[in-house]
């Protein structure tokens, strides 16, 4: 872990840190491993996600726009990184605008910019998220973060439980074939128990250097929630 963390922080390319991220989960880190890599890769993320053509983030303004989602919405940007997906947000006319990230460096990279009024350092996992209540948010997003070793299928009630009933969920799992995330069979789950609607499940090519990806689009119902 130690090597990992050191050659992150070295001089080093934007295509060899990306290989450096597929190196690294394929030791089967820890949730706390993660966090440290990131907050390593903190001031070269940025940089990195240009060089791999990362466009999801603004992926998830258009899904927004074409939802008709007023510029008053509230929303939390989960896995917010260094901020990029909230300045996008931002740009689009959204005002009220929190975070979540797990990396303590990367958290201060992205209240830097401006655009967040809130700013919460946590790891998502199956217990509802610590300092926010039940049906805080008109919208959650979530860019990236479902992703082998990042966030999984059973973080997912977590997120639903943050949204107010009829408020929607923009979340993007990579990879498409949903190996290591296991987010689809929890959307269907929550479906089929009648927490959520499956508003929009989209293939996303190339969502990630060459891997493919999965955009949902989700409402959380008003009635027969598990939450």
């Amino acid at each position: 872990m130690a090597a990992f963390i050191e050659t992150m922080k070295g001089e080093t390319t934007p295509p060899q840190r990306i290989q450096l991220l597929h190196d690294f989960l394929e030791t089967n880190p820890t949730p706390q491993q993660v966090e440290e890599f990131y907050d390593a890769w903190g001031p070269n993320y940025d940089i990195d996600m240009k060089h791999v053509s990362y466009q999801n983030p603004k992926s998830v303004g258009d899904v927004l726009a074409s939802l008709g989602i007023d510029k008053s919405a509230s929303i939390l940007d989960v896995g917010a990184g260094t901020g990029e997906g909230g300045r996008k947000l931002a740009d689009a006319g959204f005002k009220k605008i929190d975070g979540l990230d797990g990396s303590p460096l990367m958290l201060e990279k992205a209240k830097e910019l401006g655009v967040y009024r809130k700013l919460f350092c946590q790891l998502v996992g199956e217990k509802p998220l610590a300092d926010i209540p039940d049906n805080t948010y008109d919208v959650i997003v979530s860019s990236g973060s479902f992703y082998p070793y990042h966030m999984n299928g059973k973080c997912l009630p977590a997120l639903v439980r943050a949204v107010r009933p009829k408020g929607y969920l923009v979340l993007s799992s990579c990879p498409h074939s949903d190996e290591g995330v296991e987010l689809r069979p929890a959307v269907h789950a929550l479906k089929k128990s009648g927490t959520i609607a499956i508003l929009k499940e989209e293939y996303i090519p190339k969502w990630f250097q060459n891997e493919d990806g999965t955009m949902y689009v989700l409402q959380k119902n008003v009635l027969n929630s598990k939450f």
